[in-house]
């Protein structure tokens, strides 16, 4: 499990019912499995959903959507799009249309895998930079899109899988 998936399951026990957490973390599980298959898709979502938030508390039914439906927004088109986009692999900025005179040069002027942000003359701005600083510095602007709880859920699940943090 990664450090997301960890984040994740605790913030989804905190907000189960009394007794149904062991039912909590299974369903949980299967979906971290589906997701390190590479089978967690729309479909596989829609089936997860209602049966994560039957186990839920009432009063966090609505925060957990929220969460979710960040996650669920993205169609298969834009998974698709998303897959074949590039990031940078520290802090995970997509370098599309819009920001791809962001990519960071090497030393030698040929492009690197990272953003201007993070590196700058074939060197990381913040070499002593640790993945859980990167999230602190990420989650206040994915924040603004798509919320704190689900920017932070995000990000612990994202940056884990960049070249940057993957053998961390």
């Amino acid at each position: 499990m990664n450090p997301g998936q960890e984040h994740f399951l605790s913030f989804i026990i905190d907000r189960v019912q009394d007794g149904k957490q062991e039912d909590a973390k299974a369903l949980l599980n299967e979906s971290f499995a589906k997701q390190a298959e590479g089978s967690f898709d729309a479909a596989y979502l829609q089936d997860f959903a209602p049966r994560m938030m039957a186990l839920l508390r009432p009063e966090c039914v609505g925060e957990v959507q929220t969460v979710m439906d960040s996650f669920g927004s993205m169609n298969q088109a834009a998974q698709q799009e998303m897959s074949r986009m590039q990031f940078c692999q520290s802090c995970g900025m997509p370098f599309d249309e819009a920001h791809r005179e962001l990519v960071a040069k090497e030393a030698d002027g040929s492009e690197s895998p990272y953003c201007t942000y993070c590196y700058k003359d074939g060197a990381f701005v913040d070499p002593d930079a640790t993945m859980q600083d990167m999230i602190e510095i990420c989650v206040p602007h994915l924040a603004e899109k798509i919320g704190e709880p689900a920017a932070r859920a995000q990000m612990e699940g994202f940056l884990p899988t960049l070249a940057r943090w993957k053998n961390i």
